[in-house]
């Protein structure tokens, strides 16, 4: 994924594991992704970024979002 800052988090909507889930972030190259739902790590702390669909992202702590056009299938980055 590439190294653009998050510059803009819309509001939040609730809460996972006491970090706030916000509705939409926003990238600085433009770039807008929707909150879309939790995924749980596996007993080895990894996530299987296989099961997500090709324009879902898992943002950080098991937070998936939804973009068109995500930069490759379940991208990772932390906000």
């Amino acid at each position: 994924m590439s190294s653009h800052q998050i510059i803009k988090k819309g509001p939040v909507i609730g809460q996972y594991e006491n970090r706030p889930i916000y509705e939409y972030l926003v990238y600085s190259d433009g770039r807008v992704i929707e909150f879309a739902h939790v995924v749980r790590a596996e007993r080895d702390g990894q996530f299987m970024l296989s099961k997500l669909a090709n324009d879902e992202c898992l943002v950080s702590h098991g937070l998936v979002y939804r973009r068109d056009g995500c930069a490759e299938p379940g991208c990772l980055t932390e906000h």
